[in-house]
């Protein structure tokens, strides 16, 4: 389960931002997330579908 499908988006940008907080909160300065399992889609597709949820995620880094 990743980013790379759009189904999970949800979920996991839900963990993501907590892990922004919490870090941030620490004294951190980055957050490592990994794509997930291919499970059927292309390379491409997941790429983009990635793209997308980081920049919902922490748009602030995407202007």
């Amino acid at each position: 389960m990743g980013l790379n499908h759009v189904e999970h988006h949800a979920e996991c940008l839900e963990k993501i931002r907590k892990a922004i907080e919490f870090t941030s909160a620490a004294g951190f300065k980055n957050v490592i997330c990994f794509s997930g399992n291919r499970d059927g889609i292309s390379e491409e597709e997941g790429q983009k579908n990635c793209v997308i949820a980081l920049k919902q995620a922490s748009p602030e880094f995407f202007l």
